[in-house]
This record gives C-alpha cells, structure tokens and sequence, in this order.
C-alpha cells in the first residue's frame, strides 16, 4: 500500500498579506485625518480672520458714525409717532378747557379754530425736537448754537404747560372720586412732555459717544503691509485693464474710433519679366540643370541667324482695327496680287478674317477711295448744241 500525503499551506504568506493589508488601510485613514485636520485649521484661521477683520470695520471711525446715525433715527421713528399720539389725545380736553375759558358757543367760529390749539402747540414741540436732532453732533457746541436751542427749549416746555393747563381747566375734582378723570384729562399732555424728555435724553446719550478719529478701514492694511520684512516676495499686481472680459469696455471720456484693418508692409515692385515667344521657347527648351553641370558652349555662335527664324511684328486682331484701316489693307494685298483689282466679299471675308458684313463695308469704302472713271464711260458734248439747249 502506498502511504497517504498530506498538503501543508504555509501559514505566514497569509499571515503577511493580510498584515500588508491591514497597514495599508491604516495609512490611509491616518492620511485622511491629517487632511481633514489641516482642512479644519485653515477653515478655522479663515474664520478668525473674517472676524476679525469684521470686528476692525467695525470699531473704525466710520463704522460707528454710521451706527449712531442710525441709533439717532431709530429714536426719531419710534417717539415721534408716539409725540403726535399723545397729542391727538389731549387735542379734545385742550379744546374744551380753551372753550369754557372763552365762553365760546358751541358749533361758532371760534369753537371750531380752538380744535386747531393743541396740534399747533404739538407740531411746534415736534419741530423743536428734530431741529435738535439735525444740529446734534454737527456743529461744534459754541455759545452761537447753544443760545436759540435753549430759547426753543423754554418755548417748547411753555407749550407743553399751556396744554397741560387747558387740559385741567374746568376738570377740577371736588372730592377724591374725580380725581381718575383729571389724571385721564391730563394723560396727553404729561405723556407729550415725558416724550420729549426722552428723546432729548437719549439724543445726548448717542452725541456723547466718542467716534474714534484718525482710524480708517485702510490704515490696518498699510501698516501690514510695511511692517512685512524684506525679504518676502514682492507681490505681482495685475493689470486688470487688459484682461480679456474687460477688452470691450470703454473709459469714460474716451472716445470710440473706427477699426482699421492693419495694413501688410508694401511689397516691392519687380519689373515683369519679357514674354518670351513661341519661337524663342522652340529654340530654347527648358532643360534643369543642375549646378554640378558645366556649360557647353554653342556650336553655332557668331553666325548670322537667317531672316525666316527672326521674329516678325504680330499683325492686330481685326476686330482692334477700323474699317479705313482695312481699307488700307485691302488695298496693299491688291497690290501685292494676293487679291484681284476686284475682289468679291467672300475673298474680302476670308483674306482678312471679318464677318460678311464688315467685309462688304471694307469693299465698298475701297471702291469709294480707288474710284476711277472708264473711257466707255466719257461722252463728247459739242458746245454750240449745248448753249443752245441752254
């Protein structure tokens, strides 16, 4: 019998793999931390350095200007309605008190213009209160301001009191009972002065606010910026003039000009090289040589070239021509016998290469030009038959 084997698989390459594995997973994640770390700080510095730049603006001198003006307007809006609600409140107890002060008759004249009382005092304290408002923090306070705002003052707390009276008068409890109805009939009144205090209180408040001088928002950017060392790189500015997106834009007070296209340098004249002829290229063929290739020489230099090989002058087209000028022709080929004395038009037609008419009109101007009177044309008059048929 043959003995049983057994398969061994190591146990350490398994071991080592997973291992490898492992560590490399762990790499990873370490990695990935450091990155998400270095991520947070950056966000974190951002951050801080938003708000602190944040922080910086807004304690600059221009920033709190702002913020006060506001506070300064946020009172106007909230006690100036208040001023006039009070006001409408007391305008009734003020027309009566004035009314029973005055005797005046019911539904008269004078009873409706005393309704007109209170919201003229009212609008007088109202005046006085945004006229201190505007010239708060203005001006410096010098005795030439001072004075006319305390003379309104009194004047506007006098108003005040005249309402308060004409609101009382007439409303005079006689016992503690009526006493509830005289604090109703003087709500309006002490409500409107109490207002007025308010607001002159709080509007001293917001002038007494110092405003920092002398710090703007730039000046923390030049003071970095001279206290970086020499030797950090100078920072590269950027033209961004020349930028593409902005290539269309025009300053203001330029002016817009036309496009030229931009004109090529003028190419040089080259005198036009002579046309050769047919004959010339028939006795010159072209033949590419090379510069390795020497000339020969001619064989026939130095002897006369006969007059059938020299060039001739080109006879014009007959149609550049005129008809006198084929006349002249005509008759020159009449005389060289290449034509009759009387050449039909088709011989015109085919000897100077014109169309039929044009070569009847050319023979016709010949004979016009060479017409010659015949001898059986002549006849013989006697003179004393002809003075008699006169």
């Amino acid at each position: 019998m043959k003995p049983s084997t057994t398969t061994v698989t190591p146990i350490e390459d398994t071991d080592s793999q997973a291992g490898d594995k492992l560590s490399t997973k762990l790499s990873a994640r370490r990695a990935t931390r450091k990155i998400k770390q270095k991520h947070r700080q950056a966000e974190l510095k951002e951050t801080i350095a938003h708000q602190g730049e944040l922080a910086r603006i807004m304690r600059s001198g221009r920033a709190v200007a702002l913020r006060l003006e506001s506070t300064r307007r946020l009172v106007l809006r909230v006690l100036i309605p208040a001023l006039l609600a009070f006001g409408a409140w007391s305008t009734a107890g003020v027309q009566a008190g004035a009314a029973a002060m005055t005797g005046a008759e019911e539904d008269s004249v004078m009873w409706w213009a005393l309704w007109a009382l209170e919201p003229a005092l009212i609008a007088f304290v109202a005046v006085v209160v945004l006229v201190r408002c505007r010239l708060l923090g203005v001006a410096e306070e010098t005795t030439d301001v001072e004075d006319p705002l305390l003379t309104a003052s009194k004047l506007m707390w006098g108003a005040l009191g005249v309402s308060l009276v004409l609101n009382t008068v007439g409303h005079w409890p006689s016992d503690w009972e009526g006493a509830g109805g005289l604090l109703f009939h003087a709500l309006g009144p002490i409500g409107a002065a109490a207002t007025v205090h308010l607001i002159g209180v709080l509007l001293e408040a917001v002038g007494a606010v110092p405003v920092p001088e002398g710090k703007d928002v730039q000046e923390p950017v030049q003071e970095s910026q001279e206290s970086t060392p020499e030797s950090a790189p100078e920072t590269v500015e950027i033209d961004r003039s020349r930028l593409s997106e902005r290539a269309l834009e025009i300053p203001a007070g330029a002016t817009r000009l036309a496009v030229v296209r931009c004109c090529s340098e003028p190419r040089r004249k080259t005198a036009p090289k002579p046309a050769r002829s047919t004959d010339e290229q028939a006795e010159r063929p072209v033949q590419k040589s090379t510069p390795s290739d020497s000339r020969k020489a001619r064989a026939d230099k130095g002897t006369k070239v006969p007059a059938a090989a020299k060039k001739t002058a080109e006879t014009p087209s007959p149609r550049r021509l005129s008809d006198l000028d084929l006349a002249v022709m005509l008759e020159e080929r009449i005389d060289s016998r290449e034509l009759p004395e009387s050449p039909t038009v088709k011989a015109v037609q085919g000897s100077l290469s014109v169309g039929f008419e044009r070569a009847k009109r050319v023979l016709a101007l010949h004979q016009e030009r060479t017409e010659t009177v015949l001898p059986g044309q002549l006849s013989v008059v006697d003179a004393a038959a002809e003075e008699a048929a006169a």
